[in-house]
C-alpha cells in the first residue's frame, strides 16, 4: 500500500536490512530469543537440529504431540503445524536459521569429524598392516619351504662345471638298492 506523497518503499530491502543482514540474528531481540530457545533446550540438541533440518528440507513431518522435540521447535517458534504437519513459521525464518546456521549450532560437529576422520585412518592403518604382513609371511613361508639343509642337499642335482646336471650319489644309491631288492610274490 502505496500512501500519497510518501516514497516507495521497498518491502523485501526492508526485511533484509532489519533482520537478514549480518549481525542482525545477535541483535535483534526476536531472533535471539527463537535461537536461545533452540540452542538451550534441555534436550538432545543434535536430535532437534536433525528434526528442523527435515523441515526445513520441506520433509512432511507429522506434528507428534508425544514428541517432546517438536514442542521445542513449536514453542521456540521456528515451525508452525499445517495441517497437521510441521512447516517452518515465515520467510525470514527459513533465512535466518538456514542449513548454515543449524550446521553450525550441531553440537560436536568437529569432534564427530575427527573421530570419524580417526576411524578411516584405522581402517586404512588396520588394511595396509594385513597386506603387509600377508606379504611378509608369504615370503616367510616361501623361504622357509625352500630352505636347503645338509641331508637334503646331497639329495638334488649338482651341476659339472660344463653346466651338466649330475646324478645325485644318494639318489643313485637309494634307487639301487630298491632296484636290488627283490619283489614280493602275491
Amino acid at each position: 500500500m502505496r500512501l500519497a506523497n510518501s516514497p516507495t518503499i521497498d518491502v523485501d530491502d526492508l526485511v533484509s536490512d532489519m533482520y537478514l543482514a549480518p549481525g542482525r540474528r545477535d541483535s535483534d531481540d526476536n531472533l535471539k530469543l527463537v535461537s536461545n530457545r533452540l540452542l538451550l533446550a534441555d534436550c538432545d540438541q543434535f536430535a532437534l537440529l536433525g528434526l528442523y533440518r527435515h523441515v526445513l528440507r520441506g520433509k512432511r513431518l507429522v506434528d507428534d504431540e508425544t514428541n517432546p522435540l517438536c514442542d521445542i521447535l513449536k514453542l521456540s517458534g521456528v515451525v508452525k503445524v499445517e495441517q497437521g504437519y510441521l512447516k517452518v513459521r515465515n520467510e525470514i525464518y527459513r533465512r535466518v536459521f538456514d542449513y548454515a546456521w543449524v550446521e553450525k549450532h550441531l553440537p560436536g560437529v568437529e569432534v564427530r569429524r575427527q573421530k570419524e576422520a580417526f576411524r578411516r585412518g584405522q581402517v586404512r592403518a588396520f588394511v595396509f598392516s594385513g597386506a603387509a604382513l600377508t606379504v611378509v609371511g608369504s615370503l616367510a613361508l616361501f623361504a622357509f619351504r625352500r630352505q636347503i639343509s645338509p641331508g637334503i642337499m646331497r639329495t638334488l642335482p649338482a651341476r659339472k662345471p660344463n653346466g651338466q646336471i649330475r646324478k645325485p650319489r644318494v639318489l643313485t644309491q637309494r634307487r639301487s638298492k630298491l632296484n636290488a631288492r627283490p619283489i614280493p610274490p602275491i
